[in-house]
């Protein structure tokens, strides 16, 4: 069976409320053949270093 890479985009705007869990579901899923695009809006709530966390954790995640 083909394990077919899903690409997901997530736009950002000082979202730091929900970020963190929005990213970890995606951590979560049982398929991982994935990759997490977020787009950022130069927030200033603190969520861009939240994502660039996730991104440096985990290279599935990138951070725009």
């Amino acid at each position: 069976m083909s394990s077919e890479k899903i690409d997901i985009i997530i736009p950002n705007y000082n979202k730091q409320p929900y970020i963190t869990e929005c990213l970890n579901s995606l951590i979560s899923q049982s398929y991982t053949n994935w990759r997490c695009i977020v787009i950022d809006s130069f927030s200033h709530d603190g969520s861009w270093e939240i994502i660039q966390d996730f991104s440096e954790r985990d290279k599935r995640f990138e951070l725009y």
